[in-house]
């Protein structure tokens, strides 16, 4: 066996979206042949924390905690990194990470070293292992670092030096959907025929049959996740509004998750509508609770970024998995609606600020959810987003990478 050093801030317990990638391919990496080890930061207040995602990483999975920088000077780098808009919160966190990652190459020798951001300051740490110990090393790019609006320009110039070098260093750099690998591609053609792609999955086996309810008038929606800077559900929130006016009994919508989004009250928002009695909203749930809820309801809402093209917000594909119809609010022609439509669920794509578009499709959604056969989506198709796909297509860049020929473990053979 191969053994492959992963380096990520994000790792259950806690719950954020990268802790899910990163526990797919620690549990299922090992099938194709690589042991894995995973260094981490240590569970920070602010992150939702899950233990049921925590019992999930394998017995031979070796986790390393590496606490959050904590003290008054570390407060005041924090604040400096925000007021500067250099870096990201867990520069500091990478360069405490350092030492504790020398330690474990030395012992245990891995073949690789895979980091895997945002946070992208991740990466600053790869580039540094790699020079001291030169191992080969894979840089996972989840969302992207400056191909994103970057609104302070010392930070945009610093960021693009800094990944500039990561693009020039990484031996393999993954993006994890079509869109985001062309874009890299196209910023640094040098390095093209090292970066692949390498979708986000999710696992059949954790999908829970969906519970057995009485035919209902009243059509359940539900958002699934945080809401971060950018996903704005205000014009949902207005498609919402009409509909009501003249039929407030057929709509329910939950948000559930917390909201991020700079400035927004989103309990306010939604009394400004007059939608209240149509319209939850639930801090948290874990993981398990948050799968039921998704099985069980007659419509999934995506929220995306208005004018984002590039990546793909994680929960979409345990969307796929689940096989309920879904609504995105994202850009025609972006990854996202490549997944919808390579997934064969039944799905309407309209652009996030189109409030009659939002409506129109909220209306032909509930046509589905009413008709006679139940909705479900395409599950051979669908299958092509699993964790376990998601990690033989990393387990062929690993293995060109360090020359090793891919032997499959009993477990794979009988998948």
């Amino acid at each position: 066996m191969s053994r492959l050093l992963i380096i990520c801030p994000y790792f259950p317990p806690t719950a954020a979206s990268g802790a899910h990638r990163m526990l797919g391919f620690a549990r299922h990496l090992p099938k194709f042949g690589w042991d894995v080890s995973v260094v981490t930061c240590a569970p920070v207040w602010w992150e939702p924390r899950d233990e049921l995602l925590a019992a999930q990483v394998p017995e031979n999975v070796s986790v390393t905690f590496v606490p959050f920088p904590k003290g008054r000077w570390a407060a005041a780098v924090h604040r400096a990194l925000k007021q500067t808009g250099v870096g990201d919160n867990y520069l500091l966190w990478s360069r405490s990470a350092r030492r504790v990652c020398g330690r474990i190459v030395d012992a245990e020798r891995p073949d690789a070293i895979f980091t895997s951001g945002p946070p992208h300051s991740v990466h600053l740490l790869g580039l540094k292992l790699k020079r001291r110990f030169g191992l080969p090393w894979i840089a996972d790019f989840r969302d992207p670092w400056v191909s994103q609006e970057i609104p302070h320009r010392g930070r945009q110039r610093i960021a693009r030096r800094w990944e500039a070098a990561v693009m020039r260093q990484a031996d393999v750099i993954v993006a994890n959907a079509p869109r985001a690998h062309a874009v890299l591609q196209r910023s640094y053609p040098a390095s093209a025929m090292r970066i692949v792609c390498v979708t986000n999955g999710y696992d059949p086996e954790s999908v829970p049959r969906r519970s057995p309810r009485a035919r209902s008038s009243r059509v359940e929606v539900l958002h699934a996740g945080e809401l971060y800077a950018g996903r704005d559900p205000r014009p949902m929130l207005d498609a919402l509004s009409e509909l009501c006016a003249s039929d407030p009994s057929t709509w329910h919508v939950t948000f559930l998750g917390r909201c991020k989004w700079s400035g927004l009250d989103l309990a306010q928002e939604i009394c400004r509508r007059g939608c209240s009695d149509s319209v939850s909203i639930v801090e948290h749930a874990p993981y398990n609770v948050t799968k039921q809820r998704m099985v069980d309801a007659d419509i999934l809402l995506l929220l995306d970024a208005a004018g984002r093209r590039s990546g793909v917000p994680a929960k979409l594909y345990e969307y796929v998995g689940c096989q309920r119809p879904v609504l995105a609010l994202a850009e025609p022609e972006s990854d996202t609606a490549w997944v919808l439509r390579t997934s064969g669920v039944p799905h309407r794509i309209v652009s996030p600020l189109d409030m009659p578009g939002i409506r129109q499709a909220l209306l032909e959604l509930v046509s589905i959810v009413r008709s006679e056969e139940e909705p479900i989506g395409n599950m051979p198709c669908a299958m092509a987003f699993t964790r376990e796909e998601s990690a033989r297509q990393l387990t062929e860049a690993l293995d060109r990478l360090t020359g090793r020929s891919t032997k499959l473990s009993p477990a794979a053979c009988l998948a």
